[in-house]
């Protein structure tokens, strides 16, 4: 992990030891674990997200995010579809659904 990354997670990391029941510090977290690929740390943090707001596109599309990294697709369908509902997260969690129901599309 490079330096660079570092600094905002650990900044994060403070935040959510701060402020335990913010479902915002929670959705980042789980984000900035996913794009490191720490998909296990990821799906616990969206998790307390969801935990906090239950219908919060955020905290599920990172859940479904962290499960599909873990080849957990199905799972991770089932928190996409609820990601989907969130007018805000829609156009993310449908391009991730299509891209674990179609994955010769988004093959290299």
């Amino acid at each position: 992990m490079s330096v660079v990354t570092c600094q905002p997670i650990s900044g994060i990391i403070i935040a959510s030891e701060l402020d335990k029941n913010n479902y915002e510090v929670w959705y980042r977290y789980a984000a900035a674990l996913n794009s490191i690929k720490e998909y296990g740390k990821a799906s616990e943090a969206a998790q307390k997200c969801i935990d906090l707001k239950r219908k919060y596109g955020g905290g599920n599309y990172e859940k479904g995010v962290a499960l599909f990294g873990l080849n957990k697709k199905e799972r991770a369908l089932k928190f996409l579809e609820d990601a989907n509902k969130d007018r805000n997260f829609r156009k993310l969690a449908q391009r991730k659904i299509d891209e674990i129901k179609r994955p010769s599309k988004y093959e290299k």
